[in-house]
């Protein structure tokens, strides 16, 4: 394909397209379309509609691009006057993207989880919107992808040729005006308009001789493939888990703070072994997220769990456990050092090889040094039995965790 005589075509004043000039950022994603459209040997008015969808879409900027949610409260009342039908209920979420989308895109479209609406907020060229239809491109993981333009050229070029955007896909189409559908369902309102742009995307076309077949050459190589998912790690997703766990009966989950820790991780993987969710691993994977709102709380025996029991299940009792016995170990040296030091005070020749030591630590006896250890052994032992004894009660009443 000649591209210097294409990309003239389409700074022709008269292109309908564009204007006379073309920035970096346009020549290097219609390039990038170009190059998967020969790789695929996509038909020359398929190639030409998608190129007038992505210009639609995004403004001619033909770059990957992020749903503005940015609106004012009259704005949001003729956005979506169904929802919003006051200004007073249509304030709380004014130029609050977050909230917004949440409110519009929570509980359809696939989003289960309270973040879901905005965690799939719509990206891409023509962009996607909701963890279902991310989950048909395989990026529900990671939908932040959808911005990456090699990521954007595969959904674009699979969701117009495979009808995974509305059911409707290219070939179903003789003609330009009615191909909108493919899209959305605003034929009406601007099926005419991208109608008349791909026209003209077609002639450029033309003019740089695309031919619309696999060439014999070998092709370039395919637009990367998104890398495994590696799950999320947003602060409030991982809240939302840790919650969801603690209500669940993963005491192992800790107290509930958005950093995905160890503690959090063991829980995760419990319950993923627990309810058989695959992978098991201890990721926040979109397996989990679907699954996590259904799986089984934890029958615990709470009223009658001895220390044994809540030990194997609360770190924090755990640890309390063992620094109590370490300082019952430290302690019980220290008192037989007292009992030896106070027998070798009065035996004469011991006290002469231990007489160098004493005059070098002064003149405090060895026993009250023992002494002293043993005190603050036991005062260790103490405190880490009453934080022992007052987890074992808070399980057991429920309180804990």
């Amino acid at each position: 394909m000649d591209k210097a005589a294409f990309f003239a075509s389409l700074r022709s004043r008269t292109s309908g397209v564009f204007g006379t000039s073309l920035s970096a950022a346009q020549v290097q994603g219609i390039e990038a379309i170009l190059d998967e459209s020969e790789r695929r040997g996509t038909p020359l008015k398929h190639l030409a509609y998608i190129l007038a969808t992505v210009y639609h879409e995004t403004g001619a900027k033909m770059q990957p691009v992020e749903e503005n949610l940015r609106y004012s409260a009259k704005r949001l009342t003729e956005v979506w006057p169904d929802r919003f039908q006051t200004l007073a209920s249509a304030k709380p979420f004014a130029n609050n993207p977050q909230a917004l989308a949440n409110e519009v895109y929570g509980g359809r479209l696939g989003n289960k989880l309270p973040n879901d609406g905005w965690e799939f907020r719509g990206r891409g060229l023509p962009q996607i919107t909701g963890r279902e239809n991310y989950g048909k491109f395989d990026i529900a993981g990671n939908p932040d992808e959808a911005l990456k333009i090699g990521v954007a050229i595969r959904i674009t070029f699979d969701g117009m040729t495979k009808g995974l955007f509305t059911g409707k896909k290219l070939s179903d189409f003789s003609s330009y005006g009615p191909m909108r559908a493919i899209i959305n369902a605003d034929g009406k309102t601007n099926g005419a308009k991208i109608a008349k742009q791909a026209q003209a995307f077609e002639v450029a076309l033309v003019a740089g001789g695309y031919a619309g077949t696999v060439p014999d050459r070998a092709p370039p190589a395919p637009v990367a493939e998104t890398a495994a998912p590696k799950g999320r790690t947003d602060a409030i997703t991982v809240r939302i888990v840790q919650e969801t766990l603690r209500a669940k009966g993963y005491s192992e989950v800790g107290s509930p703070d958005g950093k995905l820790g160890k503690l959090t991780r063991t829980a995760i993987l419990a319950a993923k072994n627990e309810n058989d969710i695959q992978p098991i691993n201890d990721v926040i994977d979109d397996a989990f997220l679907i699954a996590l709102p259904d799986i089984l709380g934890r029958n615990l025996p709470r009223e009658n769990a001895t220390p044994t029991e809540v030990r194997s299940s609360v770190p924090e009792v755990q640890s309390n456990w063992r620094i109590k016995i370490g300082a019952m170990i430290a302690g019980l040296a220290s008192a037989a050092g007292a009992i030896f030091d106070g027998i070798a005070s009065q035996l004469g020749t011991a006290r002469g090889h231990l007489s160098d030591f004493s005059e070098y630590v002064g003149d405090v006896p060895g026993w009250a040094k023992f002494g002293v250890l043993v005190a603050i052994a036991a005062g260790a032992y103490y405190i880490a039995q009453r934080g022992e004894r007052k987890g074992v009660q808070a399980f057991q009443e429920g309180s804990r965790r």
